[in-house]
């Protein structure tokens, strides 16, 4: 592939806004693995590994940006699929930005996987930008109300994660956040839903939390 698409840096980055489990992805997900640059990538499969690949170099200035150096950046990621129920990745990014060749490195780890009728999915990331070092992790849940046998509550699939962001390494400020959410799909393919998520976010060596409610509509026209 040459154009501009995601880096592959974060099985959730990856994923498609249709089949979020809340209406927001992760802190650790939004700074770090759901960006897109230009590029060229190739992937494909190891089949009798059970493995799927891909490979990219990248401008690494972000999307719509011109190279502004002579340095182009490197990433790479390996999902592991051992059953179709579960899928553990790696991932690995190695390049600079700016004019000024800053470092700009990721490394990446997580999966997913499904007991029954519900899925957890974890994913731990770390950065360095410059100077500065960040990282995080969460963990989350979902589980389709469906399965409870009530015939109301079929379209709706309900979720929980529980998340940490340290964007500096260096300081002692830390975000630490819980997340619920519902969505009602409108539709039997799950594309048109409504959503509601409740967060409360503790921010450690901060001087004020933050809590509140976020509502959001997909569809497709």
């Amino acid at each position: 592939m040459v154009g501009q698409f995601k880096r592959p840096i974060s099985l959730e980055g990856l994923q498609s806004s249709t089949t979020l489990e809340l209406l927001e992805r992760a802190t650790i997900v939004r700074v770090l693995g759901d960006k897109r640059d230009m590029g060229v990538m190739v992937q494909g499969e190891a089949t009798a590994f059970k493995l799927q690949y891909m490979v990219g170099v990248f401008n690494g200035e972000g999307p719509n940006v011109a190279e502004a150096n002579q340095k182009k950046d490197v990433a790479a990621m390996v999902i592991w699929k051992p059953t179709d129920k579960t899928q553990l990745y790696a991932s690995a990014y190695e390049g600079s930005q700016s004019a000024k060749n800053d470092v700009q490195d990721r490394v990446g780890t997580g999966g997913r996987v499904e007991w029954g009728p519900v899925a957890v999915k974890v994913e731990y990331l770390q950065a360095q930008d410059a100077k500065v070092e960040q990282d995080g992790w969460y963990v989350l849940a979902s589980y389709p109300l469906a399965h409870l046998g009530i015939e109301v509550l079929n379209p709706v699939k309900v979720a929980a994660r529980y998340e940490e962001w340290d964007a500096n390494k260096d300081d002692a400020k830390e975000q630490h956040t819980w997340t619920l959410g519902a969505q009602y799909s409108l539709d039997p393919k799950d594309i048109s839903k409504v959503g509601v998520d409740f967060f409360y976010l503790d921010g450690k060596g901060q001087e004020q939390d933050d809590y509140g409610v976020s509502l959001g509509y997909q569809g497709k026209f």
